[in-house]
């Protein structure tokens, strides 16, 4: 075996190798995101927009 962790199985290739062949292109399992507890909501984007960057 010559990798060994938790790989995502998916339709397709899973790797892949560099045109120089000296590295491997390995997916791996996505990190654990907690879920969102608050939104943010901003009214006025564009006013403030222009205030933080002027013309």
């Amino acid at each position: 075996m010559l990798f060994d962790g938790p790989y995502p199985t998916v339709v397709g290739p899973e790797f892949d190798v560099s045109p120089d062949a000296q590295r491997f292109l390995l997916l791996g399992e996505p990190e654990q995101i907690p879920p969102a507890t608050e939104i943010v909501l901003v009214t006025n984007w564009f006013g403030e927009l222009n205030r933080l960057v002027p013309n």
